[in-house]
């Protein structure tokens, strides 16, 4: 049997068992459970041994904690999970039967060193029969055939045996489980087939451990202890705190904590002689200090003590009142224990123009008589200055106003009164203006009319007298005829006037992009007179066209054209459309025609 065999083994995800030697056993419903953290192997190539085999890891456990309670079984499963691509190829002249089996095992050895997880996934075996080779090694077609493996399964060991349980017990240790990966490929053939085979596997190993706690649920008799394999009695909660004065404290297992005593009340029931209080030092009442209700205030009178409200009762408040208002408000003094005499009341408002404020005992105070200001001239404004303590004259001119400004401006003297402005005199030398005075405006000079009419004329006054001088247009070209019209300068270019500056010139050839199933509508902004900033029309344009067979073409005077493909015949994707025109500056027609291309975008059968 001649065989050709490609293997190639990848180790990734997670195996799934099935045990040769070992059960999961149901555990009792009323342990408590732990469940530890999964280890994993990750992506390697088979075989390999874990902690062995370079670059993979270990599989570690945590051990139980023993101060969980005793323990009574635990559970270890380990997961495989194979991902599997087989091809073969018959290489004979002839047809083949065969038959493959594939897969991979995973061996996991338990504390004790002998039991072991042995987790084993496969496919078949299966019987194939391929026709003779194709002339092709792709692992398909009529002489080939390829399948994939992706199968996971679950195995696990339950520990019962109390010797075999002891080695999983130790608080914050971790011990390595021994997991070896194997894969493998079985073909049986007489004839000559090549088989490529890629294996993937894993492993994720998890412990369960089952326990009783330790704790019988009384608070009071203290927190029960465990090495894992039974429970010791814990000590008493102590709840004396050794003060005598807040009582006997108690152990209340209700709330699973010490209860307070209830303090000792060395209360006599009598507010005035003070408050009683517990004494440690004694373990006794000692008595209160007697309460002091004086607050050290002559003014306010002698406080008193009164049980019968337990509270300090206020004295009567010492009385200074002479009974006369405008003499002031006597006080109690608390510096010489007396009464001390008022402030005379002062009636004074600070103000000097009301006049000066007297106080009345029976109406309190009386306002003042305020003085007369008036100094008997019409256009001064007489007030009282606060500031001065005085009478103020200022005089306004606007009391004088007669509203006439040709006669001058009045002005007010604080003596005399009002008196005359002087004249105003409206002279501005000018022959070209008027001259005047307005009573409200004063001087005024309006310009002398000078307008013919003529909008082609500039019109001014010159020493009295009116000039009209011609606008002049000259743009400086000899093609253009100079004229002002209107008032607006308008230059006229001359039809065939031969202009070295304007004449020969050239146009630009233009490129566009078109659609061969709409129709293409070009502005004059981006016509074909757009980049030629010398033309200003399209000459004949009714008489421009293209071959039918590419559509129709309309185009106008001002470089804009509308392309219609509607009804072509010879339109093709990429194919170019053409057409040439000729144009004028204004001046001469360009030398040469210009020529508009219009690359047509389609996708036609």
């Amino acid at each position: 049997m001649k065989i050709s065999m490609i293997l190639w083994s990848i180790l990734i995800g997670l195996i799934c068992s099935q045990s040769a030697s070992a059960l999961l056993v149901d555990p009792d419903p009323s342990w408590m459970s732990t469940t530890i953290v999964c280890d994993n192997i990750p992506v390697k190539e088979t075989d390999w041994i874990a902690g062995t085999t370079p670059g993979v890891n270990p599989i570690e456990i945590p051990l139980f904690d023993p101060s969980l309670g005793v323990l009574k079984q635990v559970d270890i499963t380990v997961e495989n999970c194979v991902y599997q691509t087989a091809g073969f190829e018959n290489r004979a002249i002839t047809s083949d039967s065969f038959s493959t089996e594939t897969g991979a095992e995973i061996y996991t050895t338990l504390l004790d060193g002998s039991t072991q997880i042995i987790s084993i996934v496969k496919e078949g075996p299966m019987w194939h029969t391929l026709s003779a080779y194709d002339g092709v090694v792709d692992y398909a077609g009529p002489s080939g055939f390829n399948y994939i493996l992706d199968r996971c399964g679950t195995e696990g060991h339950s520990v019962l045996a109390q010797a075999d349980l002891a080695a999983y017990i130790g608080a914050g240790e971790t011990r390595e489980l021994p997991t070896e990966a194997i894969g493998y490929t079985e073909m049986k053939s007489a004839g000559n087939v090549n088989a490529q085979v890629l294996t993937s596997a894993g492993a994720n190993v998890c412990v369960t451990y089952y326990y009783v706690p330790c704790d019988d649920g009384v608070y009071c008799n203290g927190a029960e202890t465990s090495d894992g394999v039974t429970c010791q009695p814990g000590t008493p909660v102590s709840c004396d705190d050794g003060a005598y004065c807040n009582g006997v404290e108690t152990c209340d297992e209700a709330t699973d904590s010490c209860a307070p005593g209830t303090p000792v009340n060395c209360d006599d029931g009598a507010y005035c002689n003070g408050v009683e209080t517990c004494d440690e030092a004694t373990d006794s009442c000692a008595p209160g200090t007697p309460v002091n209700c004086d607050n050290g205030v002559y003014c306010d009178g002698v406080e008193t003590c009164d049980e019968a409200t337990d509270s300090c009762a206020p004295g009567t408040p010492v009385s200074c009142d002479d009974g006369a208002y405008c003499n002031g408000v006597e006080t109690c003094d608390e510096a010489t224990d007396s009464c001390a005499p008022g402030t005379p009341v002062n009636c004074d408002d600070g103000a000097w123009c009301n006049g000066a404020e007297t106080c009345d005992e029976e109406l309190g105070c009386q306002p003042g008589t305020a003085p007369n200001c008036d100094d008997g001239i019409a256009c001064t404004a007489d007030s009282c200055n606060e500031q001065t303590d005085s009478c103020d004259h200022t005089p306004d001119n606007s009391y004088c106003e007669d509203g006439d400004v040709c006669n001058g401006i009045e002005t007010c003297d604080p003596v005399n009164g009002c008196q005359d402005g002087t004249p105003l005199v409206c002279d501005d030398g000018d022959a070209c203006t008027t001259d005047a005075c307005d009573p409200v405006l004063g001087c005024q000079y309006a310009p002398k009319e000078c307008d013919d009419g003529d909008l082609c004329t500039i019109d001014s006054c010159v020493n009295g007298e009116c000039v009209y001088k011609p606008i002049v247009c000259n743009d400086n070209d000899p093609c253009t005829t100079d004229a002002c019209v209107d008032g607006v300068c308008v230059y006229t270019p001359i039809t065939n006037c031969n202009c070295p500056s304007k004449c020969p010139w050239s146009i630009k050839n233009e490129l566009y992009v078109a659609s061969c199933t709409a129709v293409k509508v070009v502005s004059a902004s981006e016509g074909i007179l757009a980049n030629d900033h010398a033309a200003v029309a399209v000459l004949e344009p009714e008489s421009i066209s293209i071959d039918p067979k590419y559509g129709t073409i309309e185009v106008h005077e001002d470089g804009s054209f509308i392309y219609d493909p509607t009804g072509a015949t010879g339109l093709y994707n990429g194919v170019y459309v053409q057409f040439k025109y000729r144009a004028t500056n204004g001046y001469c027609e360009a030398k040469y025609p210009g020529t508009a291309k219009m690359q047509v975008v389609c996708k036609l059968k």
